[in-house]
């Protein structure tokens, strides 16, 4: 979308004003500490694009003005909020350190791709890609106000294959506060899987939550990975730490533009299985702390953990900072259970209980665990059990049908998931722990640049 001449000459001066007086205003400590995070300023680096379509060009010119002064003011947003079709774009990518310096550097690529059917129009506008991510920016119209209707059953193809991209998905959004509206603005956060490599043109499949099962819609777009060819820059470490008589060692981390990854290794002589790792951050020399969201399990003993990235500040150095580890003594992995009685025959303590198993379908038993955890810390939905299962006579059976929920009142969760008896069993079930809350309480550091 191009501004009329006089509305782009009003608003880059009011925002040319606004930001003046903003930069020059202390910095309150009680600001929100990711705003307080997005405010250091990225020089640009890296090597001029060929020239692109004066379409092209001025799309990518009007996302890094909404974009590019991310150092946003109340009165900034308000004022990009005002502006036809451009509500809540702020918002979809501040506090993500990543983003932010990514949009800064003109790493922005235009896209106009979608798909349009019953009454509803799909749009790419734009994506932000490199080596292990990719977030799509796109627009949904319809043709009456409803509701906020976040995306269903994503799906991400290499587009010149037809396969399935190994990835998971994540959102962002401008949210609706509950108005009616007939246009919304997301943003998709696809992380590939480790060895999964950014194909040339994607194809994205969407449903959306209002509307049937069988509905998607599709855009495909190719993916300019020149814009990131040969920019990461790996770091090989070879560094162990030794928790509570936990090993684990750090292999590497590979700064990509919009993400930093981690190679951990679990020592297979711990005596604790190790879950997951908790608290996690990145620091630089300047102080600016990255986030850790999310990590990919490699294999039982390896893990790959991301962060977000200060690819464009070019910190000196990084490091990694974390204070406690989920872990079980390899003792304790299993969870019997006795349907026919209601009961718990083997846990590792007492934080689990069953609350309930009951018959939900043919073959399948819906199983309800508490979890006692703290929720105000945790911040945790913890899986407990998941894949396969076994009775007492070996048969095997399969895990689905998963969710977890807060308790009202109680400090703790509960987890339900489907038990597939899909044929004649034994009691007791027993179950492989997958996660737990059990916790190392000790701060660790690893030096990564």
């Amino acid at each position: 979308m191009i501004l009329p001449e006089h509305e782009r000459h009003r608003v880059e001066a009011e925002l040319k004003a606004e930001q003046t007086s903003w930069d020059a205003a202390p910095l309150p400590a009680a600001l929100d500490e990711a705003v307080l995070r997005g405010m250091a300023r990225a020089g640009r680096t890296g090597r001029r694009r060929a020239r692109r379509t004066a379409t092209a060009t001025s799309a990518a010119l009007l996302l890094v003005l909404l974009f590019g002064l991310l150092r946003v003011s109340p009165a900034f947003a308000a004022a990009v909020a005002e502006l036809p079709g451009m509500s809540g774009l702020v918002s979809l990518v501040a506090g993500d350190k990543g983003l932010e310096g990514a949009v800064r550097n003109d790493f922005v690529q235009p896209v106009n791709a979608g798909d349009s059917h019953d009454g509803v129009t799909f749009t790419v506008t734009g994506i932000i890609a490199d080596d292990t991510r990719l977030n799509v920016f796109y627009t949904v119209k319809l043709s009456e106000k409803m509701d906020h209707l976040p995306y269903d059953r994503p799906r991400a193809y290499d587009a010149d294959t037809g396969k399935p991209l190994q990835a998971s998905y994540s959102s962002g959004s401008s949210g609706s506060n509950g108005d009616l509206r007939s246009e919304f603005q997301e943003r998709m956060d696809i992380s590939l899987a480790a060895g999964t490599e950014m194909p040339e043109r994607i194809k994205l499949s969407i449903g959306l939550t209002a509307y049937s099962q069988d509905m998607t819609w599709n855009a495909t777009f190719p993916i300019d990975k020149a814009r990131f060819d040969g920019l990461s820059e790996t770091i090989p470490l070879e560094q162990t730490i030794v928790v509570q008589g936990q090993r684990i060692r750090f292999t590497r981390a590979v700064v990509h533009p919009t993400s930093i990854e981690v190679d951990a290794e679990f020592d297979e002589a711990n005596a604790m299985k190790i879950f997951w790792l908790g608290d996690l951050r990145i620091v630089t020399d300047a102080g600016e702390e990255l986030r850790s969201y999310g990590s990919t399990s490699v294999s039982p003993n390896k893990v790959t953990l991301r962060f977000e990235s200060a690819f464009f500040s070019k910190p000196k150095h990084l490091t990694l900072e974390g204070a406690r580890i989920m872990a079980l003594d390899k003792s304790k992995l299993e969870l019997k259970l006795d349907l026919a009685n209601q009961r718990i025959v083997q846990a590792p303590d007492d934080q689990v209980s069953l609350i309930s198993a009951e018959k939900s379908g043919a073959g399948r038993v819906s199983v309800r665990l508490g979890v006692k955890t703290d929720t105000d810390r945790d911040h945790y939905s913890f899986s407990i059990v998941d894949g396969t299962f076994h009775d007492a006579a070996g048969r095997e059976f399969q895990i689905g049908g998963y969710r977890t929920s807060s308790t009202n009142g109680t400090d703790g969760i509960v987890t339900t998931f489907d038990a597939m008896l899909d044929q004649p069993y034994t009691n007791p079930l027993t179950f492989r722990i997958t996660d737990y809350p059990s916790w190392i309480e000790q701060p660790f550091q690893v030096k990564l640049k």
